[in-house]
């Protein structure tokens, strides 16, 4: 029996971490993290924190532009103290 082979693609920025398997025919996206302990079996997204046991997205690295503007507004103005005495 022949030993069957396939490519893996590990993109740039990406961080394989301890005791983690990577099997044939994987690709990982760019800056990804795959976390300790973890059998890679699927196609990671670029970006994702990728481990469990269940081998799942388990965050994201980076916000994209659009949370970023949702979740932090900008600092309010100082000229309206109408408030303060």
């Amino acid at each position: 029996m022949a030993l069957i082979t396939r490519p893996i693609t590990i993109e740039a920025g990406t961080w394989v971490t301890s005791r983690a398997m990577v099997l044939g025919g994987v690709t990982i996206g760019r800056n990804a993290i795959v976390l300790p302990n973890t059998v890679v079996r699927k196609d990671v997204p670029p970006n994702a924190m990728f481990g469990t046991s269940e081998a799942r997205v388990v965050g994201q690295r980076f916000a994209s532009k659009d949370e970023t503007n949702d979740r932090y507004r900008p600092i309010a103005d100082d000229s309206d103290n109408s408030d303060r005495a």
